[in-house]
């Protein structure tokens, strides 16, 4: 069984609590602050129906196996685990994802484990899922992933993903919240983690005129705009600060919800509506920068930012 809990309350209910039923049983916890029947209906039903019309898969373990030398550092995302190392799914679904860490042992942790300290140029990931499909069958799923490795920084750096990198911190910063109690101390540890990464790639370019490659800008930009959302900011007063169920609310959606959509908080998306009338069945209108020379192509928009929809007119 999966426990998803409903919970509409005008006071104080200390939501981390509640979700650690959804949590242990892969459920989802659904937080409507100041329930309007008008407002929320919609959402509700919807929410509901998808619950009770979900292809459900039961009873699911999932492990992971990495190469020799590497080892899950942390379990970004909270999950019913078995002696650390086996994944228990109740039930199964699609919509949520699970964030964890890799890390490498060191040298004297290698030797002291007893492992092979051969070096291999790739990394091997396997993941097999072990679950009751819905027509009563027993089904085994097994993925398996080889990435290549450098100890040359250069084609580390120029390798990144600065939207995954971003959105990954996001998640981080809302996990060690959770870990520590402690929003300050958390996001100072997130900022010197960027901080040392940069001073890394900076010192690691041969020539003097240090230079930032468009990846490595645009990374900035995403972290600074991760480290000024309202769930993540030092300052008492802003945004959900004051208010600590919606916050931690939005906090545990981030652990959960996949990169594309983590990613609306950070860069919101801004979609053109003036030529809605022209689209097609099943056309979805363009995405456009929130830019300037974006805001010019038309004068009706929608807005996405992660926390709600709007609609934007221009005079």
């Amino acid at each position: 069984f999966s426990i998803n809990v409903f919970q509409a309350c005008d006071e104080y209910c200390k939501i981390i609590t509640i979700n650690q039923l959804c949590d242990n049983s892969s459920g989802n916890i659904y937080f409507y602050k100041n329930f309007n029947s008008d407002l929320h209906y919609k959402i509700l039903y919807n929410q509901i129906k998808k619950i009770l019309t979900n292809e459900t898969q039961l009873e699911g373990t999932l492990k992971l196996r990495l190469s020799n030398g590497y080892y899950i550092s942390e379990y970004i995302t909270s999950v019913l685990l078995y002696n650390r190392k086996l994944f228990v799914f109740p039930t199964q679904d699609s919509a949520q994802k699970y964030t964890v860490q890799l890390s490498m042992y060191t040298q004297e942790e290698l030797t002291q484990r007893n492992i092979s300290q051969k070096i291999d140029n790739y990394i091997y990931i396997q993941s097999c899922l072990l679950y009751s499909h819905g027509d009563g069958t027993r089904r085994m799923r097994v993925h398996n992933l080889c990435l290549p490795i450098s100890s040359n920084n250069s084609q580390i750096y120029e390798s990144i993903d600065p939207e995954f990198l971003a959105c990954f911190w996001a998640q981080k910063s809302s996990h060690l919240i959770f870990k520590y109690r402690n929003l300050e101390k958390s996001i100072t540890k997130i900022e010197n983690e960027f901080f040392n990464m940069m001073t890394e790639y900076l010192s690691n370019q041969e020539y003097i005129k240090k230079e930032l490659s468009n990846e490595m800008r645009t990374l900035i930009l995403f972290f600074l705009s991760v480290m000024k959302l309202c769930l993540f900011n030092k300052k008492k007063d802003n945004g959900f600060q004051n208010d600590i169920d919606l916050s931690n609310y939005y906090r545990l959606k981030i652990l959960k919800i996949p990169i594309d959509e983590i990613l609306a908080f950070i860069y919101p998306r801004i979609y053109l509506l003036d030529d809605i009338p022209n689209l097609n069945y099943g056309e979805f209108p363009d995405v456009v920068n929130d830019s300037t020379e974006g805001i010019n192509q038309g004068n009706f928009f929608l807005i996405d930012n992660g926390f709600f929809l709007g609609i934007y007119c221009k005079k």
